[in-house]
């Protein structure tokens, strides 16, 4: 599942107020990198069991403490981590996001998880996906402005082969005789396809395929094409779907070194990303003189409270003093449908675009 929905139905199911743990930390993909990954969350869980003690009861506690152990223990877990981990618990509860970006060691314990560093990775501005593609396999990768990860998904075949066998009904068949002059039970039917027709037959199949399956896979975000310029050109003449970007990556994705790629879709994601929020800005200057948009902290957690705000636009990074505050209030938000957009060098730690 994509992780921005997980996390929204995660932040949906826990909206009660109860003692909760916030654990960020780096992981490692690599032996013996990741040995001390279980010795770093061992110490976050110390940490998190000392601020449990001094805010909660241990009948409170207890249960989170046996939760977040037990996931200490669990080998094939610590066995299988990528760049990054967010933990969070309580008492009824566990949750564990593995992250393809760094993070900073990271405890917090309060009645709302600290939900803003994974609303700034997963944040929906800047995002989209990649398609690599070539004439019989594909790969699907999910991208940002600042990561990419190739994608694990079923849904879609990722070799031609594994979808058609090697001889279909539509195939060309060419035929010989062998042994009389006008072939009867000598005659040899042969499977083999006349290269120039038949790959091009296969590769419309494949690339008319995977357009018609990507919307079971992807969210309502931009598909950037990679691949050769002929086969770019290909695709887009057979592709229905109205998802992808004007600009593509006219190189095989996997032929480029990690900043390469980065900079690829950088030059494409970034334009997107400026233009959306630009027009969230001017949406909300508008909106402010029609009371409809404010930035007071306080007006705001009420309008959240009784599910009225739209969009909120936090600060990239809020002090601590406010972040209480803005975790309850995006718990509120994105429990009530609304979104949430991280905005870098704001002057305010957050505000709300309201519905009504």
């Amino acid at each position: 599942m994509n992780q921005r929905i997980e996390l929204r139905n995660f932040i949906t199911e826990h909206q009660a107020a109860t003692p909760r743990v916030s654990i960020y930390m780096p992981t490692h993909r690599q032996s013996p990198d990741n040995k001390q990954d279980p010795i770093l969350y061992k110490n976050s869980v110390a940490e998190a069991k000392k601020m449990l003690e001094e805010k909660f009861s241990g009948e409170e506690t207890g249960p989170i403490l046996q939760k977040l152990e037990a996931l200490q223990e669990d080998r094939s877990f610590w066995n299988h981590t990528a760049d990054g981990l967010a933990v969070l618990a309580e008492k009824d509860d566990i949750k564990t996001f593995h992250l393809e970006k760094t993070m900073p060691q990271r405890v917090w314990v309060d009645t709302q998880y600290d939900m803003l560093p994974l609303i700034q990775y997963i944040d929906a501005s800047g995002t989209g996906y990649l398609v690599d593609v070539s004439k019989d396999r594909f790969s699907l990768y999910r991208v940002t402005r600042t990561r990419i990860a190739e994608m694990e998904q079923d849904e879609i075949k990722s070799k031609f082969s594994e979808l058609f066998d090697d001889l279909d009904a539509n195939a060309d068949l060419n035929f010989g005789s062998y042994g009389g002059a006008h072939g009867g039970a000598g005659t040899a039917y042969h499977g083999h396809r006349t290269k120039s027709a038949e790959v091009e037959k296969d590769r419309e199949k494949y690339f008319r395929y995977i357009d018609s399956k990507l919307p079971e896979v992807i969210q309502d975000e931009p598909v950037i094409l990679a691949g050769t310029v002929d086969n770019i050109a290909e695709y887009k003449k057979f592709a229905k779907e109205d998802i992808y970007t004007e600009s593509s990556i006219e190189k095989p994705f996997d032929s480029m070194n990690t900043d390469e790629q980065l900079q690829a879709v950088r030059d494409i994601l970034s334009p997107r990303y400026e233009e959306q929020l630009a027009g969230l800005q001017e949406r909300y200057g508008t909106l402010v003189a029609q009371d409809k948009a404010l930035a007071d902290p306080g007006a705001i957690q009420e309008h959240a409270a009784s599910g009225r705000v739209e969009t909120l636009l936090i600060a990239e990074n809020p002090a601590d003093a406010d972040l209480s505050l803005l975790n309850e209030m995006v718990a509120k938000v994105v429990g009530s449908g609304g979104q949430i957009f991280v905005v870098e060098a704001a002057q305010e730690p957050v505000r709300a675009i309201l519905r009504y």
